[in-house]
This record gives C-alpha cells, sequence and structure tokens, in this order.
C-alpha cells in the first residue's frame, strides 16, 4: 500500500497535483482559471467564474458574520447570562465533552 515516487523531482506535479487542479513545485499553486476556495477544509483549486467581487463580499458576509451578529444581538436582547446560571453550567459541559472526544479519539466508554 501506499505511492511509488517518480525518478526524477519534476515528475513529482504529476504525481501528487493529478486531479486537483495544482500546479507548481508539489502542488503550490492552483492552475490558471482556479483559485484557492476558501470554504473548503483542504483549501483544493475551485473554477473561477464570472461573478462580481462585491456581490462575492456580500455573499460571505451574510453566510459567515450575519449569523454571528445575530446570537450575539439574542444574547443581548434576551439578557441571556453566559458566565453564570444554567448557561455556564451548559458551556462547561460542553467544553469538557469536546476536550474528551478530541483526546479519546472519538471513543467514550461511560460504563467503567
Amino acid at each position: 500500500s501506499g505511492i511509488t515516487l517518480p525518478e526524477y523531482f519534476g515528475d513529482l506535479n504529476v504525481t501528487f497535483c493529478k486531479g486537483k487542479n495544482r500546479i507548481g513545485l508539489v502542488c503550490s499553486a492552483c492552475a490558471e482559471g482556479y483559485g484557492v476556495s476558501i470554504n473548503k477544509p483542504d483549501l483544493e483549486c475551485a473554477e473561477c467564474g464570472e461573478i462580481n467581487t462585491v456581490l462575492a463580499v456580500f455573499i460571505w458576509m451574510s453566510a459567515e458574520i450575519l449569523p454571528m451578529i445575530l446570537l450575539v444581538a439574542v444574547f443581548l436582547i434576551l439578557d441571556i447570562p453566559l458566565v453564570s446560571g444554567p448557561m455556564n453550567t451548559f458551556l462547561l459541559f460542553a467544553h469538557t465533552f469536546r476536550n474528551m472526544n478530541y483526546y479519546a479519539n472519538g471513543i467514550l466508554d461511560l460504563t467503567a
């Protein structure tokens, strides 16, 4: 199992960049007509479309920033206490289980 490395250094691009729309020294740049996709975890190259920059910024802000502003506004308007009372307990519980899943590699033995 694994991959066979090419004999020549220049052939690494063919081996590693195949099907990823990347070029350059070991896939270091996007191919012509492609750009880095910021909404994918591995920053793969996506085809650049003819979209207006202002429209793209508006779509990004409405998808990323607006929900957070609305969430903070709801907490402020409804006067939900984040550092005392039941919300503090919930945040501690959620944070604890998040860390346990991370360190336990997703496996929790609740019978012990």
